[in-house]
């Protein structure tokens, strides 16, 4: 069954969180992230999956002292926005 159509717009905004897990000593951290559903995002280069809420979370991966993550969001329409998140 076909989506709902929607709109396009130009909305890059971003809303996130951090979670954290110690796994075996080490300190484990997963992006979770919520965007307009029509937009891209990669996350350190990586092409995100976004479900039809717009959410997506990354996989996993060892937090050093200072955690820090690029992600790009991209509109249907071409506009994008960088983001740089940090985790301390």
């Amino acid at each position: 069954m076909p989506s709902t159509p929607v709109k396009l717009t130009n909305d890059t905004s971003l809303r996130y969180n951090f979670k954290t897990i110690v796994e075996r000593g080490v300190r484990l951290a997963r992006l979770r992230g919520q965007v307009d559903p029509v937009n891209s995002v990669t996350v350190d280069g990586v092409s995100q999956v976004i479900d039809r809420r717009g959410v997506f979370q990354t996989d996993l991966r060892p937090m050093p002292s200072y955690l820090r993550m690029q992600v790009i969001v991209t509109t249907p329409l071409g506009r994008t926005k960088t983001y740089a998140l940090a985790l301390q």
